[in-house]
């Protein structure tokens, strides 16, 4: 057992944090963006989503759970028709004390997903473009 200031973890709950962690950084990269939430204006400050997507409803609900194993709140909605493709899934985060903790802990790795990120942490206005 280790223990810090605030709690004590075992080995197990450390590597389960750090699995999820790494779950968590690979779909935001792979399946995740950073977009203004609807009716919302694009200002520094405007509130922001966390909104991952796939095709595959079960790969999200994993997805939901480590979030929760982090401390964060999702919601999953779906499935959304596409013309001549198959039905996409979305992951939510909403909640902008979520949003901050999974863009400190998590974060993006991809270089444009990053920027976005550290511009939003900064107070910085997103830029405009595709979300990613």
């Amino acid at each position: 057992m280790i223990t810090t200031s605030q709690t004590e973890l075992t080995i197990t709950e450390m590597l389960d944090l750090a699995y999820a962690r790494g779950y968590a950084a690979g779909m935001a990269d792979s399946d995740g963006s950073l977009v203004h939430a609807s009716g919302h204006s694009t200002r520094a400050g405007a509130k922001i989503a966390i909104v991952f997507s796939q095709t595959h409803r079960g790969v999200l609900e994993i997805l939901q759970q480590h979030l929760v194993t982090l401390g964060m709140a999702s919601h999953l909605t779906g499935p959304h028709e596409q013309a001549n493709r198959n039905p996409m899934y979305r992951l939510k985060v909403t909640e902008q004390s979520d949003i901050l903790k999974f863009l400190r802990e998590v974060g993006f790795r991809q270089f444009r997903r990053a920027a976005r990120a550290e511009n939003y942490l900064r107070g910085r206005p997103l830029t405009s473009g595709d979300g990613a």
